[in-house]
């Protein structure tokens, strides 16, 4: 268990992303999650502005979605209470305020954040560029 230190501001991260577009088998770069009352998380390190958002939306709710999601590595739910064996040494895992929450693709972090927005109707968009 590594416990996760959130990355420095960055100013880059506030400027609109001039990216070449992605090719095929090539990683997102960017993402920016826009909450309904206008917070913004956005960043070019994706797994930091994924828990930003997460702790943003409350983890009592991301651990309850991602325990019924199709979303899981190994059987496992990608954010849990407990390290799972199920996750195997080639996922890595974070602990972010008494929660484990393995670091996947960046689809995986997009589509659970869209679930559980769906699920609490809160009107979340998730931008990967």
């Amino acid at each position: 268990m590594v416990p996760y230190i959130f990355a420095p501001y960055n100013p880059m991260d506030d400027e609109q992303p001039i990216l070449p577009p992605k090719g095929v088998g090539e990683s997102f770069r960017y993402m920016k999650v826009t909450f309904p009352n206008g917070t913004e998380f956005k960043g070019y390190n994706i797994f930091d502005v994924y828990i930003r958002s997460l702790r943003y939306i409350g983890f009592d709710r991301v651990y309850k979605v991602s325990y019924w999601s199709k979303y899981k590595r190994g059987g496992a739910p990608i954010v849990s209470t407990t390290i799972h064996k199920e996750w195997g040494p080639r996922y890595k895992s974070y602990e972010v305020d008494g929660y484990h929450v393995l670091k996947v693709k960046a689809n995986s972090f997009r589509a659970l954040i869209n679930q559980i927005s769906e699920t609490y109707n809160l009107g979340i968009r998730v931008d990967l560029l």
